[in-house]
């Protein structure tokens, strides 16, 4: 038999013929759920994975946070010890004598 025929109805028509035949108890359709299984392992493995990512942007983040912070400091304390090294400046106008702010 061709096309969409109950388990029935060909049960019926072969015994019609004087052919021994039976019933064989289905099995559960197992197919079904393993595919919506899949799919919801797969939503969830990407879920994880973009959780995963945004623990490694935020530590990238963080890590290159430190870093201009670092150079930010290192900028500060070269301005500090710039400062310090210079000469102290004359004060007095008079440009034959020449005064430092120590001694003014």
């Amino acid at each position: 038999m061709v096309g969409n025929v109950k388990r029935e109805e060909v049960l019926r028509r072969i015994s019609k013929t004087g052919k021994h035949a039976e019933l064989v108890p289905e099995e559960p359709k197992k197919e079904a759920p393993k595919k919506e299984e899949k799919k919801e392992e797969k939503k969830e493995e990407k879920k994880e994975e973009k959780k995963e990512e945004k623990k490694e942007d935020k530590k990238e983040e963080k890590k290159v946070e430190k870093k201009e912070e670092k150079k930010e400091e290192k900028k500060e304390e070269k301005k500090e010890e710039a400062k310090k090294e210079e000469p102290k400046k004359a004060v007095c106008n008079n440009p034959t004598i020449v005064h430092y702010q120590s001694i003014c």
